[in-house]
């Protein structure tokens, strides 16, 4: 009876585990290490066979070891060291020292290590491992699990036996991945079949060590003649995929870097053809910091094209969330350090976000605008509804420009039949299944990034000599190790002008839970970019009115790369342990005290310019009809410089004065002794907020039962039914508690409801308000709801004032829970408005598509509109960034409690505020106004004399005169000290010719890059104020002005 196909490959998986352990030609056990917990004194060994240790915990290993005298120093000595090993991200790792040098890092997937020559030397060496215990069971509470120490020991790596059994290895595995229509298959069962003939398996075992040269040449001459390879290339680029913070801290991180890195180092000594790729300039500069000596190594094999520094951006940043000038200082930070350390053609223009959690429709241009070329993601194929239709393509944003985009498809090595991933292992099943997840069989290069990853490692050498036996294998994709750069040109090359084009958002179809988990962490970042916007206009500004003041760009860039670290893709999302986000609040803090204090100077700076008592700052560049908030009651009145009086209303909180403001600039008041009185107040009583062209009727919850336009006499909430419904839903996720939002969430489960009855807050010549105690399940809501006056100048609904302001206090106590503001609107629109970062796009509010299905929750930034023939609605908000419109309902997440990996996330304390802004259409393409005036409300400073009096010219009350069709972003110092750097696009979204009037005699004018390098020389007119500019739509600026002296 002849053996079965089956009988055959089994007794070949056997012989090959008989072989395996003969890769250690020869042992020597070294004596047990002594461990200690970082910090402590007392050293315990560790005998082999015990178990040691306790979770997330900073520890020290020390031992040593001697060569024993019958081995030679020129033998291929390696260093073993299994000192415990549990599942992916709960295993102990360490950097190894010997004799106070670092080598590499042990992990559970780095385990054996080839001593180089100088560790190799006779006589006793020393050995130190700094590590970190890992994750454990600790995350579920479990402390009491146990780290296993196995034998340490030094060996004799037999090279030839070690590259036998993993091509024998390649040949099975690609046996058992082959259908049976493929003659591969078979003819590399023979090969084997006849490699392991070659093996003499009889002892000693020198006998066995000695015939695996001819058995491999036998087993390669076999699978030469197997057929040749698959038609797809894979292109591998080693790669190590480190969450800056995620399951652990940013300063476990350090250490994470610190081992890979040096890992890699250790890897390349050893394999000439390895190839290495890394993104993120934060974890370089923890690794510049904390081993000058190795990263110096680092920059030679940047040097020598080996290793690859690349992705752009400060960090892997979340791309959601972050904001608009945030999104260019990441590109500016990242760019800058890599320049500074490894040279102008270091600086890669592959855009590299393997796993950031969508990517909206600006990003392209910004992008560009920083330099990049190429865009490489993966995170799409994690869609759970569409499956992406593209492989390589050219991704296009709302302004034009276009990326060549490419995502990967190669799998998890263990689950191809999942997403693609950016931590593969070169192994057959892997390589095979990534042309069957290929989209467009006619593209034949795929990235695969390889190297264990999430918590850093990187390749090991398993993945290496794998590397080496699939680089030509019959039936299989070819593997070129790879630049990520590299593979970028060839796909330009190759298939640049046959490549479909994608317009758009890249939305990701899960993680929407993301938009709205740990709110903490989100109105940090919000309140560190706004007051960032805020100073950086400000001392600009003095930097222009006082020849004396310093423009702390110091200080700005470090505030910025704080800022810029905390927006990493599982941070700001709020994927995070609860530990980071402790870290990051200290952090935080340190931001908004530092730059406040640059706020308060360059106020005191700005202020003694001018003549008169206070002064109205308005850091936006529209123009502004608004109110100025005073914090006390003052004694006296104010008016304009020339006498023109204002409206004012006393409050709870002090006082409000309705105040004129150009754009970028300021106005002078006076003190005066009347105030002046209001024509049309609003009208308050419990239930109802009323002015001259709006009236609001509350049920005793909060929730708005009649909205009416009384110009229009238009009811705009449908009939029974009721806005700013304060909906609880329970969230229970199927999978990734504090990343998604389930779409089948269901009806709501309970409503905020009444806990004491309204009252009257306001009611006065500019405001009224109503404040609503609320109680939604266990947790307790308090909201103030005001609506503005109607000014003499027309109705402020015309001018992008305020309508009804939602000043929400929430305490939140109640796990698995998701909170919605829900307005219901009489509005019929087939698409709604939503702005991001530097312009907006327009999304269906139906459900005709699954591409429209899919999208159960989106990202907006400031603001998100719905118009019909007669008006258009806005609701805004200042740093809320999950929202939905659909069949005629606007909603809001405010509060998202969902679970793993921090069961309490959102619980305690939060404030946010949100607003209904109703306009003509004749208005509509100022929906952004009203998020602007909120996010950057009105600045009050007194205005104190200096000694010396007033300069003899009067300065600038404003930065900008004119400009209508752009919104300027930011303003800035120039980084060479010469001159005033503006940031603007355009807003409305269609082609236009704008003029900007400077508020100030301009010397010169030019576009520039991000980086200020000037680009175009820009003509004054002959007001030598004045320049003009074609814009496309959306199209971003950054202009370097330069003013006269």
């Amino acid at each position: 009876m002849f053996p079965t196909f089956k009988q055959r490959l089994d007794t070949l998986r056997t012989r090959l585990r008989t072989l395996t352990p003969l890769i250690h030609a020869r042992t020597h056990p070294l004596a047990p290490l002594e461990y200690r917990p970082a910090g402590a004194s007392r050293w315990t060994p560790i005998p082999p066979g015990s178990y040691w240790g306790t979770w997330q915990t900073p520890f020290e290993m020390r031992g040593g070891y001697a060569l024993p005298q019958s081995w030679k120093t020129s033998e291929r000595v390696a260093l073993y060291l299994p000192i415990g090993s549990s599942a992916e991200f709960m295993h102990p790792e360490a950097l190894i020292l010997i004799d106070d040098a670092p080598l590499a890092a042990v992990d559970m997937n780095h385990q054996m290590f080839i001593l180089p020559r100088a560790c190799k030397g006779r006589g006793e060496h020393r050995l130190l491992l700094r590590g970190w215990t890992g994750l454990g069971g600790s995350l579920e509470g479990d402390f009491q699990q146990r780290l296993y120490m196995g034998q340490p020991a030094l060996i004799i790596h037999d090279e030839a036996m070690s590259r036998f059994i993993t091509l024998a290895r390649t040949a099975l595995e690609t046996i058992e991945t082959l259908d049976e229509n493929q003659p591969a298959k078979y003819d590399l069962l023979t090969a084997l079949e006849a490699a392991f003939a070659a093996v003499d398996s009889r002892h000693p075992m020198r006998a066995t060590a000695a015939s695996i040269p001819a058995a491999y040449e036998r087993l390669r001459q076999g699978i030469a003649e197997a057929g040749a390879p698959h038609p797809l290339t894979l292109h591998a680029a080693g790669h190590a995929h480190i969450d800056t913070a995620w399951l652990w801290t940013t300063e476990t991180t350090r250490g994470k870097v610190a081992r890979t890195f040096h890992s890699v180092l250790h890897l390349m000594d050893e394999y000439p053809e390895y190839l290495f790729s890394a993104s993120q300039p934060q974890l370089y500069e923890y690794f510049r910091q904390a081993h000058p000596e190795s990263f110096a190594r680092l920059q030679q094999r940047v040097k020598q094209g080996r290793w690859e520094p690349l992705g752009g951006m400060w960090i892997e940043s979340d791309c959601n969330i972050t904001g608009a000038e945030s999104l260019v200082r990441q590109f500016i930070l990242g760019r800058q350090f890599f320049r500074q350390y490894f040279g102008e053609d270091a600086a890669s223009p592959v855009f590299f976000l393997p796993d950031a959690f969508g990517f909206p429709a600006s990003l392209p241009q910004i992008a560009a605008l920083a330099g990049m070329e190429y865009f490489f993601t993966i995170k799409l194929r994690w869609n759970e509804v569409n499956d992406f239709p593209h492989d390589t393509f050219w991704w296009q944003g709302i302004d034009g420009t276009r990326l060549l985009a490419h995502m990967s498809t190669v799998p998890w090595a263990g689950r191809v039949h999942e997403a693609a991933t950016y931590n593969a292992e070169p192994r057959p099943a892997a390589a095979l299944h990534a042309w069957i997840k290929l989209k467009d069989k006619r593209q034949r290069d795929v990235l695969m990034a390889y190297g264990w990853g999430d918590g850093g490692g990187g390749p090991n050498r398993d993945m290496l000599d794998s590397l080496r036996a699939m680089r030509e294998f019959p039936a299989l994709p070819r593997h070129q190790p790879s630049r990520v750069l590299d593979l970028f040109r060839r796909l330009k090359d190759k298939y640049g002008e046959s490549a479909a084009t994608w317009k758009g958002e890249l939305y990701l179809e899960t993680h929407q839970g993301t938009l709205s988990s740990q709110t903490r962490i989100k109105r940090w970042n919000h309140d560190c970019e706004t007051l960032l916007h805020d100073a950086e206009f400000l001392a600009a500004y003095a930097s222009l009115i006082d020849p004396d003041y310093h423009y702390p760009h110091g200080e700005f860039n470090w505030a910025w790369q704080i800022v810029c670290l905390h927006q990493f893709h599982d941070i700001l999302p709020g994927s995070s342990i609860n530990a980071v986000y402790l870290e990051a609040g200290p952090r935080v803090q340190q931001v908004m005290e530092r730059i406040s204090a640059v706020k308060r100077a360059a106020l005191e700076v700005i202020a003694a310019q001018f003549d008169g008592d206070l002064l109205a700052i308005n850091t936006i560049s529209r123009p502004r009809h608004d109110l100025l908030a005073l914090p006390k009651t003052p004694s006296s009145h104010y008016a304009l410089a020339d006498g023109g009086s204002l409206l004012e209303q006393d409050t709870e909180a002090g006082r409000l004065l309705e105040v004129d403001v150009p754009p970028l600039g300021v106005t002078p008041l006076k003190k005066v002794t009347r105030a002046k009185r209001a024509a049309k107040p609003v009208h308050a009583e419990p239930g109802v907020l009323e002015n001259a062209h709006l009236r609001v009727e509350f049920d005793e919850s909060g929730r708005i039962t009649r909205l009416r336009d009384k110009t229009s006499q238009r009811e705009l909430i449908p009939a029974g039914r009721a806005a700013n419904r304060l909906a609880v839903y329970e969230d229970r996720p199927a999978n990734y508690p504090a990343w998604n939002i389930d779409p089948t969430l269901g009806s709501p489960t309970a409503f905020a409801e009444m806990a004491e009855p309204p009252r009257v807050v306001e009611s006065g010549a500019l405001v009224g308000t109503l404040e609503f105690r609320l109680k939604a399940m266990g947790s307790s809501i308090t909201q103030r709801v005001s609506l503005r006056s109607v000014s003499e100048y027309g109705s402020h609904l015309q001018y992008g004032g305020m309508d009804l302001l939602f000043e929400t206090e929430i305490d939140w106590l109640d796990r698995f829970a998701l909170l919605k503001a829900e307005f219901p609107l009489d509005i019929q629109a087939d698409e709604a408005d939503y702005g991001i970062q530097w312009g907006r796009v327009s999304r269906s509010t139906g459900t005709n598509t699954t591409w429209d299905a899919a999208r159960w929750e989106v990202a907006h930034h400031g603001w998100i509109s719905i118009a019909d023939e007669g008006v258009s609605i806005t609701l805004f908000d200042d740093g809320i960034y999950g929202s939905l419109v659909r069949d005629g309902v606007m909603a809001l997440t405010l509060v998202k409690q969902g679970g793993w990996p921090d069961a309490d996330g959102d619980a305690g304390l939060r404030r946010m505020r949100y607003g209904l802004a109703i306009r003509s259409l004749l208005f509509r393409r100022d929906q952004s106004q009203p998020a602007y005036e909120l996010n950057h409300p009105l600045i009050a400073v007194p205005i104190r004399r200096r000694a010396g009096g007033r300069p003899q010219a009067a300065p600038p009350t404003a930065l900008i005169e004119h400009l209508t069709g752009a919104i300027i972003e930011t303003v800035k110092r120039s980084e060479d000290d010469q001159a005033l750097v503006f940031r603007l696009y355009e807003s409305t979204g269609a082609p236009h010719k704008i003029d900007i009037t400077f508020g100030f005699p301009v010397e010169s004018a030019q576009k520039t890059d991000l980086y200020e390098t000037p680009l175009e020389e820009l003509a004054l007119r002959a007001d030598q104020r004045t320049v003009d500019l074609a814009l496309h739509p959306f199209e971003i600026v950054t202009l370097r002005v330069v003013p006269k002296r």
